[in-house]
């Protein structure tokens, strides 16, 4: 019950839109079925946090800055490495194409590059945290605008989960590279900071189950 009860009201909406993408997986076409992947990622992400502060009073914030960040520092990379994938693969052009192969270095040179700057692992890196986030915002944006000229894939949960990365890096940018300074200045202030975060991830769900309902089954 403890465990339960230290789950979050985001990540309850992303457990409910990963159990409708598993019923309704019959709409998911060829690399869609990354999709349930990365939901599953974040799922994990979430609820092994919690799990590991069990009997804590751990905040939230620190709890992913301190204690357990090494979780989000192996899973963000890979999570934003298969949506550069899935834009790949639903592109039609090799220019297009190029650019999210390009993405995808730049996040593993991210990481890679986080590795020396941060001294402990178990910390949430957090400005590789953003900067990813930057470049998966940044190309969220290029697939969209090729969804809408038509040079790319004509799927509805394409442009669902194209507009969805979109609104969630953008917010968790914004929210991720305030919030520490702004812990620091006052605590209330930092929790608002971070509920942008966590606005951004729900967004981030609902905006999925909303492309899954919408497409047709093909």
């Amino acid at each position: 019950m403890e465990f339960i009860n230290g789950i979050l009201w985001p990540t309850w909406i992303c457990i409910a839109a990963l159990a409708i993408y598993i019923l309704k997986i019959g709409k998911l076409n060829g690399w869609e079925y990354i999709i349930p992947i990365i939901l599953v990622m974040n799922v994990v992400s979430d609820l092994g946090s919690n799990y590991m502060q069990l009997g804590t009073n751990i905040p939230c914030y620190t709890r992913m800055k301190i204690e357990t960040g090494f979780i989000y520092n192996v899973l963000a990379p890979s999570e934003r490495i298969l949506t550069l994938i899935l834009y790949t693969k639903n592109s039609r052009f090799r220019t297009d194409k190029f650019r999210y192969y390009i993405g995808i270095v730049l996040i593993v040179l991210i990481s890679i590059i986080s590795l020396f700057y941060y001294p402990n692992f178990r910390e949430m890196h957090r400005g590789a945290y953003v900067w990813g986030g930057l470049v998966v915002a940044l190309l969220s944006y290029l697939h969209l605008r090729s969804i809408a000229l038509d040079e790319a894939g004509q799927s509805q949960i394409m442009f669902a989960f194209s507009l969805a990365n979109l609104v969630y890096f953008t917010l968790m940018i914004s929210a991720n590279s305030a919030v520490d300074l702004a812990y620091e200045l006052n605590v209330e202030f930092g929790k608002n900071i971070y509920l942008i975060n966590d606005i951004a991830f729900a967004l981030w769900s609902i905006i999925l189950i909303i492309g899954i309902l919408w497409k047709r089954k093909t």
